[in-house]
């Protein structure tokens, strides 16, 4: 068995690179030109995944690493700044390629796919949070798009659906059972693994596999000291690999 597994970031920084930082298109404009930057400013501030105008959360376009940590940036001008000022990055064409080779900018969620479903038109599977702030991005961007009075390149956009979040598959740790991921079937499988995960999939039904998820959810959803009656506090069974 082998994992695979490619980072959507390092594709969109390979697009930008590679056809857009010198070439005139859409994402060029978005990224060096003041009026097409002022509109994004305008349409994504506060969305998840792009800005807040105070600087709190999230980046703009890009975020800056530094000793392998991430810090948002925000614009000025024609420059990126850091809130404590320590950093800032002239927003040009062959300083953008520099520091996306070097590993110093990191495309934003926002940014990432405003690339890859936005332009390039890809479907775009994840987790519950992804299927309500993509189809918020895609609304922004082309909002944005309207205002700047330029006809959308892709007219044809996926909407995005859920793709990952059930569960059918648990390691067993002392007397506990918890949700396997895709690293552990790397780590821990072995020459079965393959057959019976084949197996588990033809025959466990979504309402089981999304089961085993939910007390997580409702977890991430509403805080570890929110207490909901209606659900069982014991975690449902847990399939085998």
């Amino acid at each position: 068995m082998h994992l695979i597994y490619l980072s959507q970031e390092a594709i969109v920084s390979s697009l930008l690179t590679k056809y857009h930082l010198e070439k005139n298109t859409e994402l060029h404009e978005l990224i060096f030109n003041n009026s097409w930057r002022l509109s994004y400013k305008c349409f994504f501030n506060g969305l998840v995944g792009a800005f807040s105008d105070d600087g709190r959360r999230g980046t703009f376009l890009f975020w800056a690493i530094r000793d392998g940590h991430r810090f948002g940036l925000s614009l000025e001008g024609d420059e990126l700044v850091s809130i404590d000022r320590s950093y800032r990055l002239r927003l040009l064409p062959e300083t953008i390629a520099t520091a996306l080779k070097n590993g110093e900018l990191l495309p934003s969620m926002a940014l990432t796919f405003i690339v890859l479903s936005c332009y390039y038109g890809l479907l775009c599977g994840g987790g519950f949070s992804q299927v309500d702030y993509l189809p918020k991005i895609q609304i922004a961007y082309q909002a944005m798009l309207n205002d700047l009075g330029v006809s959308i390149a892709n007219e044809k956009t996926e909407i995005p659906f859920l793709s990952s979040d059930y569960a059918f598959i648990s390691l067993q740790t002392g007397d506990k059972q918890v949700l396997a991921t895709g690293l552990d079937l790397a780590l821990y499988g072995n020459d079965e693994t393959f057959n019976r995960l084949t197996s588990l999939a033809e025959t466990t039904t979504v309402s089981q596999a999304l089961d085993n998820l939910i007390p997580k959810l409702y977890t991430i959803v509403g805080g570890k000291k929110n207490v909901f009656p209606f659900i069982n506090a014991a975690m449902p069974s847990c399939l085998y690999v």
